[in-house]
């Protein structure tokens, strides 16, 4: 047996988050000794959960550093250990310019805020100057 024709509405089982999370804002970037520490503070709302941060050297080549928040608080930093530079770059630079991006859970990136980190003094220079 048949019943009545009934009409039928579907709906789409899949929804996608295409929208990226909402800029961070306030970056800087500063040499601790040998490492960098990048300082910025995340957005009241729609904070991204990990950042990708994207150094440039004077030589244009790329490395990129991925972070994580700590703490509930909005004012943020991550430290860009020296090895870990090496390991990108394989040199040491005393400069670079970056921008970082906020990423949130279903992978969308921010366009970056750009940021960059002042020349390093040559703590030799500063030593022969000294005497």
């Amino acid at each position: 047996e048949y019943s009545n024709a009934v009409k039928v509405t579907p709906t789409n089982p899949v929804s996608a988050d295409l929208i990226p999370p909402s800029e961070v804002a306030a970056v800087t970037a500063a040499w601790s000794g040998d490492n960098i520490v990048v300082s910025y503070t995340l957005p009241s709302t729609d904070a991204g959960i990990r950042f990708q941060i994207s150094l440039t050297a004077p030589n244009s080549s790329v490395g990129y550093f991925y972070v994580f928040p700590s703490g509930s608080s909005l004012n943020q930093t991550a430290t860009i250990t020296k090895a870990d530079l090496f390991t990108q770059f394989g040199e040491h630079y005393s400069s670079f310019s970056g921008v970082l991006k906020s990423i949130d859970a279903a992978d969308n990136k921010s366009s970056g805020v750009s940021f960059t980190v002042a020349q390093r003094v040559n703590p030799l220079l500063v030593c022969t100057r000294n005497r």
